[in-house]
């Protein structure tokens, strides 16, 4: 029998009906029996199973990708291409205002995903804006907001001032940096004074280089080169190179040698009268900083003892309050703190005196007969550093009015120092220790005239470097200013800032023009009961000038530099305290980029959650943001 030879199988080619049953293959050149999917971009053959190798293939994990993720661009192309209705606009100021509203009162993200679904149970069920999109919604949406506006600020203005400082959260070092300039509106003239947040960068290190480098790149990145006037920082070495500003390696040298021009190196006021008021304590005889630490701990965390010290209150007739704590960086925290251990004095110093192991320090301290003495010696004293610093801190202040502010402190500590002045509430208590042979008055005057000595030398040593300002003072628009002050202070501008152009004889006019306005005025805001702050007065004279077409120019540049230049680092001291409220340690995931866009937000639209949504819904470029998905590929 002969052998059967097997037949040879046939080769599959892509047929025209397979052309015309799936659209989405095309045959490979130069073969028949090879394909090319277009969705997947994948080349196979179908030599050996035509139709079946090719449902293979579209079975397969890599084809059904590539059909969702085209799915999904169809999807983002719909939405980008399709103009929203009037009822998705509504929808749009609702997410867009509940996610400011969670920046602004700290909520975080996470808690949207609740409220989201609150607010389609109960008002509005086409309502979504979850956690992932409420976040977008503010790092895409509301923080490039804020940086356009930023910029169509800092293009408009004469003059900015840079305001720095360095701080850590938990191991991580963050520099924000910010712009103080006057804001001119272009629609109705008013003049506001802007303290907004430029950048927010994370640190490796803090030398004078890292600074500098990170200034100078907010600088570029904004184009205010030639706008640059002051640069405000604490007064440490590393910014300033000490109370002399000697030396080349510190930031303001530094940043004078980019600029190629020199610009006010401007220390925190308020920094330096807390540290005046740290270093003049430190000439009395007792250690109030330490005792208001250690009764503060003894109580901080103990419910036994607290109970035990209201025990002690109910026996001499005296509320219980809760003792205060204190730290040597918050500049407010130390008169409420001694306060509380005065009004508490008769049961604190029983209950300690009566304890068993009571600490050898707090045991010493309230035996002492004079520790009450000079607890209100410092009470009735730092009321002068307490109500400064409360001054300072104002945003308004600009460095001129800080400056007299520092030196009325000078001059009081002073005064008090040369009469050997005894507060109302120390009399009493030095009267009887000098009845009972405890204390020697002429002591307790060494060491007051000490106190009071020490505290005004500190502040005439740190003044050396703001004493130019003095000379300024005639801009504040207290009194009418003569020719011969304004002068001056342009004399001392120009010293400082040599690119600052100034008509003389054009502000010559101008300032015939400003006498003229003050004069029917001046009194009646200088009357105790007006609260207008300089920016105000200054508002209601180019509004005035504004109106009645009188030139102004150079009293509108004078104006501008003079009130941006800042009265304390306060305003950036502000953001680490937002940063803390905001990055508490249940958002410990949050990202630096991410704490950015929020303080941004907060710091930048400075508004009611009501005022947001009505600003919002006249956006619609912002509103379409919302709306679409580019916010969560941007």
């Amino acid at each position: 029998m002969a052998n059967k030879v097997p037949s040879k199988k046939r080769k599959c080619n892509f047929s025209d009906q397979l052309k015309k049953d799936y659209p989405h293959m095309k045959a490979v050149d130069g073969s028949e029996s090879s394909v090319s999917c277009s969705i997947c971009q994948s080349v196979f053959s179908i030599a050996s199973g035509g139709r079946t190798s090719i449902k293979e293939h579209e079975r397969s994990v890599k084809h059904r990708q590539a059909i969702s993720a085209r799915a999904s661009n169809r999807v983002t192309d719909f939405f980008r291409r399709t103009e929203p209705t009037q009822s998705e606009y509504d929808l749009c100021v609702q997410e867009g205002t509940f996610a400011f509203h969670t920046v602004v009162h700290n909520h975080s993200f996470r808690s949207m995903d609740c409220t989201s679904g609150l607010n389609r149970k109960f008002y509005c069920p086409k309502f979504s804006c979850a956690r992932t999109k409420c976040e977008a919604i503010v790092t895409q949406v509301f923080a490039p907001w804020a940086a356009e506006e930023l910029i169509a600020d800092l293009n408009e203005a004469d003059f900015v001032s840079v305001l720095a400082d360095a701080s850590n959260h938990g191991h991580i070092k963050l520099f924000p940096i910010m712009g103080r300039y006057l804001k001119v509106s272009q629609v109705d003239g008013e003049s506001t004074m802007q303290t907004k947040l430029l950048d927010f960068v994370e640190l490796t290190g803090e030398t004078a280089e890292q600074l500098t480098a990170e200034v100078m790149k907010v600088i570029e990145k904004y184009s205010i080169q030639d706008k640059v006037v002051a640069f405000s920082a604490d007064n440490t070495n590393t910014n300033f190179g000490g109370m002399k500003r000697r030396g080349k390696e510190n930031v303001i040298t530094k940043l004078q040698n980019y600029l190629g021009k020199s610009v006010f190196g401007l220390g925190c006021q308020a920094h330096i009268v807390h540290n005046c008021a740290h270093t003049a304590i430190g000439m009395i005889p007792l250690d109030v900083e330490n005792l208001v630490v250690k009764v503060f701990g003894y109580f901080h965390i103990y419910t036994v003892r607290v109970e035990r010290l209201k025990e002690f209150c109910d026996f001499v007739g005296q509320e219980f309050q809760n003792i205060l704590g204190y730290c040597n960086v918050r500049w407010l925290s130390l008169l409420p703190a001694v306060e509380r251990i005065l009004l508490m004095y008769e049961p604190l110093k029983s209950f300690f005196l009566s304890e068993d192991k009571c600490p050898a320090v707090l045991r010493r301290m309230f035996q002492d007969p004079c520790t009450e003495l000079w607890l209100a010696f410092v009470h009735a004293n730092m009321s002068l550093f307490h109500n400064t610093i409360k001054m300072l801190e104002g945003d308004s202040l600009c460095v001129v009015e800080s400056t007299l502010v520092v030196d009325d402190l000078r001059k009081k500590l002073t005064s008090r120092g040369e009469d050997n002045f005894v507060a109302s509430l120390v009399k009493p208590l030095l009267k009887r220790l000098e009845e009972e042979g405890l204390v020697q008055r002429q002591d307790f005057v060494e060491v007051s005239t000490s106190f009071f000595e020490t505290a005004s030398s500190y502040l005439e040593s740190w003044g050396a470097n703001t004493s130019n300002f003095s000379d300024l003072k005639c801009m504040l628009l207290k009194t009418i200013p003569s020719r011969d002050e304004v002068e001056r202070a342009v004399e001392v501008i120009r010293e400082q800032c040599s690119n600052v152009t100034i008509d003389e004889d054009e502000l010559f006019d101008e300032v015939t023009s400003l006498r003229e306005f003050l004069t029917p005025r001046i009194d009646e805001w200088n009357n105790p009961a007006s609260d207008i702050t300089v920016c105000g007065r200054w508002n209601a004279v180019l509004l005035h000038f504004r109106a009645c077409q009188v030139p102004y120019a150079n009293l509108l540049k004078l104006a501008g530099l003079i009130l941006c230049l800042p009265g304390s680092n306060a305003s950036v001291e502000r953001v680490f305290s937002l940063m803390n409220d905001m990055w508490s340690s249940g958002k410990s995931q949050l990202k630096v980029e991410t704490a950015k866009a929020m303080l941004t937000v907060r710091t930048h639209f400075s508004m009611s959650c009501a005022e947001f949504s009505d600003k919002l819904k006249n956006n619609n470029a912002k509103l379409k943001k919302i709306h679409s998905s580019e916010k969560y590929t941007a």
